[in-house]
């Protein structure tokens, strides 16, 4: 006897002293019937497609994939000119301070009358009238 298997086990006669096993539950399909058992996708997409046509999913679905695909390298894109546009703004300011350093400095030497004959006198090597330079 299996005790295992739930069931008992009787040797038969007329099918030449083989073991016949008779069981509470049985793995078999039922009769007239063929039993296949369902993939894991049918499980799990049955209940959420059951009604919905494929023509409009499949759109959506192609219309998604074409917009993905255009968008992710339009962001790569769009970054590259956005970094690009960062560093021009940077060079920009660095010249316009260049620009307020150099208009600073001419209204000094429009304003400053002694920077304009420190000027004369130690670059240009000028004197005035009446003086000899030394050097």
């Amino acid at each position: 006897m299996d005790e295992a298997r739930g069931g008992a086990e009787a040797v038969s006669p007329a099918a030449g002293g083989s073991v016949a096993r008779s069981s509470t539950h049985s793995d078999a399909a039922p009769s007239g019937a063929t039993a296949t058992r369902p993939s894991i996708m049918d499980r799990l997409l049955a209940p959420r497609l059951r009604g919905v046509p494929l023509v409009p999913l499949a759109l959506l679905g192609f219309a998604a994939w074409v917009t993905l695909g255009n968008y992710l390298p339009t962001r790569a894109v769009t970054l590259a000119a956005e970094d690009a546009i960062a560093n021009q703004q940077a060079q920009n300011l660095a010249w316009e301070q260049q620009i307020r350093d150099d208009e600073a400095a001419a209204k000094r030497l429009e304003t400053d009358r002694w920077a304009n004959e420190r000027i004369l006198r130690n670059e240009l090597h000028m004197s005035r009238k009446g003086e000899v330079p030394v050097r």
